[in-house]
């Protein structure tokens, strides 16, 4: 808040205060005093040294003892000014207190004098923990509410009374002010905004340092949906925009990055600590976090295991953001938009030294990477990603940027040079030889995050890209659901069982790995459903994707990321059994025996687990398909038609299957009629709502993968009128494939027969 002093300065007060001759006139010694610590050529002064302050201070209160009226006044505000510098606390408050209380009697002259010795009692109040004093001091009449300096010393009443409670109302005080161009805070000297160099540095080292801490907090915030961490990263970007903005005053730009004048080290404060000056590489810093702030508010997520990747200390983290896999915000692109300029910014502006900025490089190319969405024509999607991978080899070879490197290589084509990126990511990461051959136990406290991922991502170049068009929006994102389920269901067998010792050993190295998991149980059910295509790795009922998916299924408390979709394929495990069950005769069980109860019971547990965690209709599905194949009826919701359209059509199909198999179960003749009545009326809504030519997807074993759903809807019907005993004998034909449906449905044989 003071003008500092040079050293020559001061001993120039010294000798005038102290060397005076002794017949000389008080009244003289007085406006000498005065005279000069007023002089600009006190400006330069070093505040931070102690004795120089000292001197100043007893030569100024010597000349406060003789002197009279307003000089008086002034020697002691001086003299207060110069003892709290020095750190002499109770002295500053006696001296600047006798000069706050007689300065009132020479207004206007001492106006100015009179601003700045309350502004610096009420520090020194609040330095010596007197809040109330403080508080009193800052309500005086004589203080402008609209004064800068006023609204600062408040920020500060705010921490000293608060602590850590009152940062955020602090800060938000603060930024008005200390976030503009000096020029427009220094306004007219003296007037109610004139704020001094010094004043000016420390409102912005106070801007920075609790908009560093609250950022921090924002960014480290354990979002528990998407929709919170999205709203943390805005909240982060609100603390970390002032931030820059006070840089950008500090140091303007095109200027490097390089101002430690502008903003200094901050004092203790209530239970608040002293507190350095930022380096200049914190002061870059602001401008990356601003940009991974952005990007975690256009949906990227970190990847899971990376946030303990995250760097040194502060705010950085290279790399853990997961730049090509994420569910994007309606404002994506205006997010994409201000990450680049916050990365530009970083790299304009940094040293010369190109390690200094490649925390920007991997931003850059994270950025565009993420941003491919938002491109629709195929050569500029490809333009972008040359961009991207400009951007990613300008950064030093760590493990995590190479990761994102081979990313973006694998969707340019460069299937070769990804897994020569995967394999120096490997390398750096010190885990290319650490995987053992064949179907070892996985091992519990193994906790690779970073080897264990870049294998997941080595699998994925074996099966992921291949049959899609390279234009497609499959190439460049996706969710979780996505990745492990979808693109394992369109994939080729035996790009799956090139895939699958990679996958092992990404499991192996992190037992957390949940996508591995997944997408390597996923992996053993696809490839158990092929009836030919070569050896297959896993047959029903699959021990292999029981040993990955059992994460899921022995989880007790908690939850993670993925529990949805593993408890799904943990249930598909166990009607896909079934199925081929009722497909080989010699392994069928009756309905009555234990396994075949249990297995029931924990298919549908476990899919409707799933749906409550993660409202997919696929998880409601499969929680109906469940029960309709074990005869689990006591629930119906799962199997009631939902939807519009297509979707509405389909699901009518199983709500009719459901009440078909339900009258299959009662025991009462009233209900099981009930319940046939309600099944036809499905089917008959199911026959008016289809569409022309809508196929259902089929996932039982040995059948054709799309099932016309209007043959499907029709036998539905002429099987209901059979239970009910009406046969209209009209010679239909019923493609063999329809019925295997029904029958590998678990719908069986307890009507007196189904129509031909």
């Amino acid at each position: 808040m003071f003008k500092a002093w040079s050293a020559a300065a001061v001993a120039g007060v010294i000798a005038v205060a102290v060397f005076w001759p002794q017949g000389a006139p008080a009244q003289a010694r007085g406006d000498a005093c005065t005279r000069e610590l007023a002089r600009s050529t006190l400006e330069g002064v070093d505040a931070a040294d102690s004795n120089a302050q000292l001197q100043v201070g007893e030569a100024c209160r010597r000349v406060a003892a003789t002197a009279r009226g307003i000089q008086a006044a002034r020697a002691r505000f001086y003299s207060g000014r110069a003892f709290s510098r020095a750190g002499q606390t109770d002295e500053a408050i006696r001296q600047l207190e006798a000069a706050v209380n007689t300065g009132l009697d020479f207004e206007p002259d001492f106006r100015a004098e009179l601003r700045a010795g309350q502004l610096e009692l009420a520090q020194a109040y609040l330095n010596s923990g007197r809040i109330e004093a403080a508080r009193r001091l800052l309500s005086s009449p004589t203080l402008s509410p609209a004064d800068p300096a006023v609204a600062y010393q408040r920020a500060l009443l705010s921490l000293a009374e608060l602590g850590p409670a009152g940062e955020e109302g602090a800060f938000n005080a603060l930024k008005v002010t200390f976030a503009q161009d000096a020029v427009r805070m220094r306004a007219a000297p003296g007037g109610p905004s004139f704020l001094t160099a010094a004043e000016i540095s420390r409102g912005r080292s106070w801007l920075f340092r609790l908009g560093q801490s609250l950022a921090q907090a924002s960014l480290r915030a354990e979002g528990r949906d998407v929709v919170q961490r999205r709203s943390d990263a805005q909240r982060a970007i609100d603390f970390l925009g002032p931030m820059a903005a006070a840089i950008d005053a500090a140091c303007p730009d095109p200027s490097p990055i390089d101002c430690a004048t502008g903003i200094g080290g901050t004092e203790a404060i209530g239970a608040l600590p002293a507190k350095a000056a930022p380096t200049r590489e914190q002061l870059l810093d602001v401008f990356f976090q601003i940009g991974i702030a952005h990007l975690k508010a256009a949906g990227l997520q970190e990847s899971p295991g990376f946030s303990a990747l995250g760097g040194a200390a502060g705010m950085s983290g290279v790399g853990a953001l997961d730049c090509v896999s994420s569910n994007l915000s309606l404002d994506a692109a205006q997010h994409f938009q201000n990450a680049r300029y916050a990365f530009d910014t970083y790299t304009r502006r940094s040293s010369t030294s190109s390690a200094s900025s490649a925390d920007a490089r991997w931003g850059l190319g994270c950025t565009i990477l993420a941003n491919l969405p938002n491109v629709s024509d195929p050569n500029e999607r490809q333009r972008q990603i040359a961009q991207a991978i400009e951007q990613l080899r300008l950064a030093p070879n760590r493990p995590l940027t190479m990761l994102t490197l081979a990313r973006a290589q694998v969707m340019q084509g460069q299937y070769d040079g990804a897994r020569a990126s995967f394999k120096q990511a490997l390398d750096l990461s010190g885990a290319a030889t650490r995987c053992p051959r064949g179907d070892v136990e996985f091992v519990p406290g193994n906790r690779d995050a970073l080897a264990s991922r870049i294998y997941l991502e080595v699998a994925r170049t074996r099966y992921a890209y291949g049959a899609a068009p390279r234009e497609s929006d499959a190439m460049i994102g996706g969710d979780l659901y996505y990745r492990a389920i979808s693109e394992v269901a369109a994939a080729r067998p035996a790009s799956l069982r090139e895939a699958e010792p990679d996958l092992r050993c990404a499991v192996y190295l992190n037992f957390d790995n949940v996508e591995a998991r997944l997408t390597l149980g996923h992996l053993y059910l696809k490839l158990g459903a092929e009836p030919s295509g070569g050896p297959q790795l896993d047959r029903p009922p699959y021990p292999k994707a029981e040993q990955a998916l059992q994460y899921f299924t022995r989880r007790q408390t908690g939850s993670v990321d993925g529990n949805a979709e593993g408890l799904f394929l943990a249930s598909q495990r166990y009607t896909l059994a079934q199925q081929y069950a009722l497909a080989d005769p010699a392994r069928a069980r009756s309905t009555t025996d234990r396994t075949f109860l249990r297995d029931g019971e924990l298919a549908v547990s476990y899919a409707s687990q799933a749906y409550s965690l993660t409202q997919r209709p696929q998880f409601r599905n499969q929680a109906c398909r469940a029960q309709i194949l074990f005869g689990q009826i006591g629930e119906q919701g799962f199997c009631a038609a939902a939807g519009v359209g297509e979707d509405r059509a389909e699901t009518l199909l199983y709500e009719g299957m459901y009440w078909l198999r339900r009258g299959q179960r009662e025991a009462r003749t009233d209900d099981r009629l009930k319940s046939w009545s309600r099944s036809i009326q499905a089917f008959n809504r199911g026959v008016a709502e289809k569409m022309i030519g809508q196929t259902v997807a089929s996932a039982n074993p040995g059948q054709p993968q799309q099932i016309d759903l209007g043959a499907l809807l029709t036998y539905g019907q002429r099987y209901v009128l059979a239970c009910r005993g009406i046969n209209y004998n009209d010679g239909e034909v019923t493609a063999p494939e329809v019925k295997e449906f029904f029958r590998l449905s678990g719908i069986p044989l307890q009507c007196g027969g189904r129509p031909s």
